[in-house]
């Protein structure tokens, strides 16, 4: 449960896998304890966690396919209250290998916020190599902050080669501070 909670506060908003979770949790298990004979397994735990909680919700709602989600209250109370630990940073390599396509961008914002700037990158790149032009433009943010400016100058140039305006301005900015005054004004107009 925890592991589900933890994906979607990492960003992965889709429909989670039953291998995704299977890989996840054993990044939650206590090494003493996880391969105990007589202790339940996997399958197990998810049967569990899919079960109604005195006649109301499961904590994880089948979608079908072998996909799940968790319950809002879960995330929520998780958000709200401010009790909720970081995602364990052996999650992230899982989350970024496993998540779908789709989730790039919110995964590489959040692993951003945490504090895992290799893991945003990387997920900012499968984005933008996948076309999407704002994760583009947020991977030659990161790369400028990164202090790699002619990276992220090929980024951005990308994001706003495909219209993207605030790449455009990003553009600007960094030929402009290179002294290419005249290319960084067609970008700003």
């Amino acid at each position: 449960i925890t592991a589900a909670v933890d994906a979607r506060r990492a960003g992965v908003l889709s429909p989670l896998s039953r291998d995704l979770l299977q890989t996840l949790h054993a990044c939650y298990l206590d090494p003493q304890h996880a391969h105990l004979p007589g202790e339940p397994g996997f399958g197990d735990a998810l049967s569990w966690a899919t079960q109604p909680v005195r006649g109301a919700s499961s904590c994880l709602a089948s979608l079908g396919g072998e996909t799940y989600e968790p319950f809002d209250y879960l995330l929520d109370h998780a958000q709200a209250t401010g009790s909720a630990h970081p995602v364990p940073a052996a999650a992230w390599p899982v989350l970024l290998t496993c998540a779908a396509p789709g989730d790039m961008p919110s995964l590489a914002i959040a692993a951003h916020d945490a504090g895992h700037p290799d893991i945003s990158e990387s997920a900012f790149r499968r984005s933008a190599g996948a076309g999407d032009a704002s994760s583009m433009c947020n991977l030659g943010v990161l790369l400028e902050a990164a202090g790699r400016p002619p990276e992220a100058a090929r980024w951005f140039r990308q994001a706003a080669g495909a219209g993207h305006v605030r790449a455009m301005g990003h553009l600007g900015v960094l030929l402009d501070a290179a002294g290419r005054r005249e290319e960084a004004e067609e970008w700003f107009r």
